[in-house]
């Protein structure tokens, strides 16, 4: 994605070992092109599904991703900024 000019490495803020991967103004503009094409497959995805089958089915995801998760990492923060406006997406019936 560095090569595709879509995002820019930076050492860590928080932690001078750790490098940090942003989106260039051609990335942000990329995901924005992209998003609702995305959001609309998920919604088909999971279309089939009640409001509640839908929540159990975020709450099992989200222990996979927790579970998954390397320590230290922070993917909860990371799916915090990737969530779409709330009212969006694929999960707001």
């Amino acid at each position: 994605m560095s090569e595709r000019g879509l995002i820019a490495r930076r050492p860590s803020t928080e932690d001078g070992r750790g490098t940090m991967a942003i989106l260039t103004a051609r990335g942000a503009q990329l995901l924005r092109d992209t998003a609702s094409e995305h959001f609309g497959r998920l919604e088909a995805m999971v279309s089939g599904l009640s409001v509640e089958e839908r929540a159990v089915f975020l709450d099992l995801l989200a222990r996979v991703v927790r579970g998954s998760a390397a320590p230290g990492r922070r993917l909860t923060r990371l799916s915090a900024r990737l969530a779409p406006p709330s009212g969006q997406g694929p999960f707001t019936r």
